[in-house]
């Protein structure tokens, strides 16, 4: 079966808007035999860049870590400390 997500869909996602439409195979059924004819699907996700952007400078009117560490001021989501446990 062809590829259907690039690298450059994880990053950006492959549409303009916050949250990205790209396609992914689905099992066409749940059966034990049930994924022998994957078909496409759109399914909605944040690409990298926006996912990073979002943690460092804040989202929603949110401070993001940039701005706490900064200011030392406001405790961390959860977000904030799986992306500081990942570098």
């Amino acid at each position: 079966m062809p590829n259907l997500l690039r690298i450059k869909d994880l990053l950006n996602g492959s549409g303009a808007n916050d949250y990205q439409s790209v396609q992914v195979y689905e099992c066409d059924t749940t059966d034990m035999d049930g994924c022998l004819n994957p078909v496409a699907k759109g399914v909605s996700l944040v690409g990298l860049k926006q996912r990073v952007h979002e943690i460092l400078a804040g989202s929603g009117g949110g401070n993001g870590l940039v701005y706490k560490f900064a200011t030392n001021t406001g405790p961390l989501t959860q977000n904030e400390m799986a992306f500081m446990d990942g570098l």
